[in-house]
C-alpha cells in the first residue's frame, strides 16, 4: 500500500475558511498524484480522475459538512460531480 504524503483532517469552519481547504485539498492531490492527468487524457480517464478527487473530499470533509453537501446537491448526490463543481457551488 502506498503511503500518503501529508494529510488533510475534517473541514472545521471554526478554524478555516472553505476556500482555503479546498486550496489544501487540491495540494494534497497533487502531492499524492490524485487525479492527476495527460494533456492526452481520454474522456473516460478524465472521468476516472475526477471521480477519485471526489472520492477524496467525500471521505476527508466529515459527516456534518457532507450531510450539508449532499443537501446542496440535491436531487444528485456529490459523487455525481466534478470536483470543481462541488468547490464552486459552495
Amino acid at each position: 500500500m502506498a503511503t500518503s504524503i501529508g494529510s488533510i483532517g475534517e473541514f472545521n469552519p471554526a478554524n478555516e475558511s472553505f476556500p482555503s481547504y479546498c486550496e489544501r485539498l487540491e495540494e494534497y492531490l497533487l502531492a499524492n498524484n490524485i487525479g492527476v492527468l495527460s494533456d492526452q487524457a481520454s474522456a473516460a480517464e478524465t472521468a476516472t480522475a475526477n471521480r477519485s478527487k471526489v472520492s477524496v473530499l467525500i471521505t476527508l470533509i466529515g459527516s456534518k459538512v457532507y450531510s450539508t453537501l449532499r443537501d446542496l446537491c440535491s436531487p444528485q448526490q456529490p459523487k455525481e460531480n466534478t470536483l470543481e463543481d462541488l468547490i464552486d457551488g459552495t
